[in-house]
């Protein structure tokens, strides 16, 4: 799905969950859409003001699970 049209969503996606999550101190580090088996969309969040190299657990979420 790599055309100007999934950039655009992919662009307006990250702005509206970042302004969602900034309240938990949340923001969107990376958005990629994957239609090998059905269309999902991997949405990779970061915390604010957590370096990347910090020692956190990666914590898994159950597929269909809503945040």
């Amino acid at each position: 799905m790599d055309t100007i049209v999934s950039e655009i969503a992919k662009t307006r996606m990250m702005k509206d969950v970042n302004d969602a999550l900034t309240a938990y101190g949340l923001s969107v580090s990376n958005i990629e859409f994957d239609s090998s088996v059905n269309f999902s969309v991997i949405i990779e969040l970061s915390i604010q003001g957590v370096s990347e190299s910090s020692n956190l657990k990666n914590i898994a979420v159950p597929e269909g699970t809503a945040c």
